[in-house]
């Protein structure tokens, strides 16, 4: 996610990672649905103002996720499709003080210093069954 205008540039960079747990029923035609909850992930924002680099300090990452998968087994291989959506929330400490973006003379602030993403994905899955 990147975001700029005339003199100040913002990057943020965000990998997560989630713990599932999940229930499953059936034999040749399977149904499996489950949750998972953030388990660790990385958060890196930049911000860059006049040629002057601040990154803040990360106060909280966390979120959860819900998903299910459709699956059928024959004639020994299985086909899968699946959905699952994510929901993550970061948030940084709000900075207001020149001092903190490299003596720049400027004090900026965020309208809200909390990131919240929503993800949607399709799964596809074709296998061997053993």
């Amino acid at each position: 996610m990147e975001k700029a205008d005339e003199k100040l540039t913002e990057k943020t960079t965000l990998v997560t990672n989630f713990a599932d747990v999940a229930f499953g029923i059936g034999e040749n035609y399977t149904f499996m649905w489950g949750a998972g909850v953030l388990t660790g992930g990385k958060w890196e924002t930049s911000l860059e103002y006049d040629s002057k680099t601040f990154n803040p300090k990360h106060n909280y990452l966390g979120g959860h996720s819900l998903f299910f998968v459709l699956g059928h087994h024959g004639f020994g291989f299985e086909t899968l499709l699946g959905y699952r959506t994510n929901s993550i929330k970061a948030e940084f400490e709000e900075i207001n003080s020149s001092d903190d973006i490299g003596k720049t003379g400027k004090d900026f602030t965020y309208e809200s210093n909390i990131i919240s993403l929503t993800t949607s994905q399709v799964q596809l899955g074709i296998g061997f069954t053993f």
